[in-house]
């Protein structure tokens, strides 16, 4: 079981080049918002990726200041941007995803098909890095994501085998035929979905705390709101 989470996991190199895909577009975005951040999240970083699955990144314009455990490197800066914080505060998600998708075409040579969705759950620019071969999804509006990321790479850090259940549970899935669409939605159970099943299953089992125990923990004084959600864990 060992060998088949080996196979399956994002390898270390694997995870060094999508956090340099990251860098590299932050860079391109602060010559336009100095005080951008760009995060990856999802599976790319949780510890629960597989080879070849898309880098999710999460596009903040620096109008909040929040720790990330995932951040790539850089530092703040509160200078003026070229794209005001007015502008920026005024304009509609949509009208911000095609101001990136144009500064990416225009700007960001690496990136490659690029197109906005706006019909998605959560509307993203799409776009492939050509250097990596990467499927990249940003995202403007999804702050809740990130810390959905920091809560199972917690899970996985404090139960090891945790990983393992979930990667042998996924190639069951596969097996059976009841998980992994091939190519976007399907019938099938996702890989996420059947991750926090596996969650949820030792949760019961009193193996894993619930979020509420991890809520507990942190007390009062440590409230953490994201999209109206309590993620104080």
């Amino acid at each position: 079981m060992s060998m088949l989470v080996q196979y399956h996991q994002i390898p270390p190199e694997g995870a060094r080049v999508r956090y340099l895909v990251c860098s590299l577009l932050q860079e391109v975005l602060k010559e336009f918002f100095p005080a951008c951040r760009v995060f990856p999240f999802g599976s790319s970083v949780n510890g629960f990726g597989r080879p070849g699955c898309d880098l999710d990144l999460y596009l903040d314009f620096g109008r909040s200041k929040f720790d990330y455990q995932f951040a790539t490197l850089g530092s703040l800066d509160s200078s003026d941007t070229v794209v005001s914080m007015e502008d920026i505060e005024s304009a509609s998600v949509e009208e911000l995803l095609d101001l990136l998708a144009s500064i990416l075409k225009r700007c960001a040579p690496g990136c490659a098909k690029v197109q906005v969705v706006p019909s998605a759950r959560c509307p993203v620019v799409k776009f492939v890095h050509k250097d990596t071969g990467l499927h990249c999804d940003i995202s403007i509006n999804n702050r809740l994501a990130l810390h959905n990321t920091e809560l199972l790479h917690q899970y996985r850090t404090a139960n090891p085998g945790l990983g393992l259940l979930v990667f042998v549970v996924r190639e069951w899935g596969r097996l059976c035929g009841v998980a992994g669409n091939s190519v976007g939605g399907g019938p099938r159970l996702t890989n996420y979905a059947l991750t926090w099943l596996v969650v949820y299953y030792l949760q019961m089992e009193g193996v894993l705390p619930s979020v509420k125990e991890l809520r507990d923990v942190c007390g009062e004084f440590c409230l953490i709101t994201a999209d109206g959600w309590d993620c104080s864990f």
